[in-house]
């Protein structure tokens, strides 16, 4: 249930580097979910891949902003976590610490990513309408969720522990 209180308390962790799960990264499941989203982004954006200007959405320390750099592609992020954001500007990657809503771009995005974020929004569908304005003509936005139809189905309350606000099914995230 919505509730001010929450909202205030979660963006006060996510600001001091709320971690919870398996960020992308450089080793082990970490790796496997970036290297899988990387390529996800490279299908959808295909030879444009080179030339296109992404902004990662909850970019934690930055491994899949990296990745697409290393692509040729022009990067940015917008992470809350200011430890995580400098990780990223000492490796060259402009990044806002800021929430979302309070990011302003000076140009617009041939695609805007995120990964596991969507989830943990209480407003997904105005968070999206928002990133859709930051798109440039024929951009796209690329997003992961969790796959929740098993454990909806099976009652696993183990997934409640990981602040997200909406349990996506392929159904519900379309």
């Amino acid at each position: 249930v919505y509730d001010d209180t929450v909202i205030d308390t979660l963006r006060h962790l996510y600001a001091r580097g709320s971690q919870i799960g398996v960020p992308m990264g450089e080793s082990g499941l970490g790796k496997a979910y970036s290297d899988d989203f990387v390529g996800v982004i490279s299908r959808w954006l295909g030879d444009s891949l080179s030339s296109s200007s992404v902004l990662e959405v909850g970019c934690g320390s930055g491994h899949l902003l990296r990745s697409l750099r290393d692509a040729g592609a022009k990067v940015s992020g917008v992470e809350p976590d200011p430890r995580c954001a400098e990780i990223m500007r000492n490796q060259g990657i402009p990044v806002a610490t800021c929430e979302f809503e309070d990011f302003h771009a000076d140009e617009p995005f041939d695609c805007i990513a995120h990964y596991c974020v969507l989830e943990h929004l209480p407003e997904p569908v105005e968070f999206l309408a928002t990133q859709k304005e930051l798109l440039a003509a024929g951009g796209r936005i690329i997003c992961a969720v969790p796959d929740c139809t098993e454990p909806l189905q099976t009652g696993d309350i183990s997934m409640f522990f990981h602040q997200h606000w909406s349990y996506f099914s392929g159904s519900s995230l379309a």
